[in-house]
């Protein structure tokens, strides 16, 4: 994926990806890549090919502002679903904050991992993930909400 046209374009995990705008509606690096689910996250953008793709929309705002986290149980059934039945594009328009968010909310909670932990995965495959400042800050809340204490041994010792 060295093409600067996927500059914005990266796997994730084993049949994750994430992507911008480009990469969602060009036909056929999806069928490239085996994609049939994806998750749009911005509300200024649309499902391009419903007939042929598994399309969740959350209509999220690019602003610090947004409650991004009032998507974060949606945005992980769709992908765990999504992930037993084949491949899943999580994209935004630039893949840099709405998109990064949200998966790393999915890996927070699947892996039972912290936000950092977390981000340092998404950047070594996404060196461009970047959270905006809210998003940042609702991600750091959701944490203590999904990660459990590595184990009650610790409380002992």
């Amino acid at each position: 994926m060295a093409n600067r046209f996927f500059e914005n374009f990266s796997q994730v995990e084993k049949n994750l990806y994430i992507g911008d705008l480009l990469t969602s509606i060009d036909y056929n690096t999806l069928l490239k890549y085996n994609i049939n689910f994806i998750l749009v996250c911005g509300e200024e953008l649309s499902c391009r090919y419903p007939q042929d793709f598994t399309y969740k929309h959350l209509p999220i705002k690019d602003t610090p502002s947004t409650p991004i986290d009032q998507y974060f149980d949606d945005a992980f059934k769709f992908i765990s679903i999504g992930l037993k039945r084949g491949s899943v594009l999580v994209h935004c328009a630039q893949a840099r904050s709405r998109s990064v968010s949200i998966i790393l909310s999915y890996l927070m909670k699947s892996r039972q991992i912290k936000y950092s932990k977390a981000l340092e995965i998404l950047k070594k495959h996404h060196p461009q993930a970047e959270p905006n400042s809210g998003f940042h800050k609702q991600l750091l809340q959701y944490e203590r909400e999904v990660v459990k204490s590595s184990s009650c041994m610790n409380s002992i010792f």
